[in-house]
């Protein structure tokens, strides 16, 4: 999964995380239908540091 960094620095155009089966197999249970990866591993994290990115606050719930 790759984006761009919100406050984008000199030198730093995208962030990437790599993720085995398992991280991909939670995103893709947390994500809102027509969400994409990238935006939901975004809200995940948004939501574990304490900022709702959405209107509707919905908390996030990983299946293991």
């Amino acid at each position: 999964i790759c984006g761009s960094p919100a406050r984008p620095r000199a030198g730093k155009k995208s962030v990437c995380l790599h993720m085995d089966e398992k991280i991909i197999a939670a995103v893709d249970a947390v994500a809102a239908p027509g969400e994409n990866r990238s935006e939901a591993v975004q809200r995940l994290i948004s939501a574990a540091l304490g900022r709702d990115t959405r209107s509707d606050h919905r908390e996030p719930v990983l299946k293991t």
